[in-house]
């Protein structure tokens, strides 16, 4: 049985030899310690169902946290466009202005009522069908259509606003 010290290396070199990976396909170095951690969390987790971690095991896990990632960004790009902006801004890199970005985005929400704020998320980050939302919201899906596009409406004119 190998040691807690033992262990604590093996951990630690998975998670160097995943920030490698990650900086070797092009990634800054944040974003690639980000992604590195959420795989090595994944890792932790095959491991504690019993998954015997091996190279093949570690290559699929951190491809399936790259595409994840991917998925998040074109999410929100998409988020953006539908906020009415005319193009989506490309996506920071730097972890301050990443910060700013997101304080923005949660500032537009905020705007919102709790109800519009609940069906944006899960439309938008969520992936949610309005039938799925009116599901969880005991609500029928045209009241809920009818609450996001009134959102959406309200964040392009709260946009249009800040801008001028």
């Amino acid at each position: 049985m190998a040691s807690a010290m033992d262990e604590d290396f093996i951990w630690k070199w998975w998670l160097e030899c995943t920030v490698h990976h990650y900086r070797a396909r092009g990634w800054d170095a944040q974003t690639a310690a980000d992604l590195a951690s959420e795989a090595v969390i994944r890792l932790w987790q095959a491991q504690q169902r019993g998954i015997r971690l091996t190279s093949a095991y570690w290559r699929a896990t951190v491809q399936s946290v790259e595409r994840d990632y991917g998925r998040y960004l074109q999410r929100q790009t998409r988020i953006y466009q539908q906020m009415g902006t005319q193009s989506a801004p490309e996506l920071p890199t730097d972890p301050e202005k990443q910060a700013l970005q997101h304080l923005w985005y949660e500032h537009c929400l905020n705007s919102l009522s709790s109800r519009e704020q609940q069906v944006v998320r899960a439309h938008l980050e969520g992936q949610y069908t309005f039938e799925e939302i009116a599901q969880q919201l005991d609500s029928r899906a045209d009241r809920v259509r009818k609450t996001y596009q009134r959102a959406i409406a309200k964040l392009r004119q709260n946009t249009q606003e800040e801008s001028a």
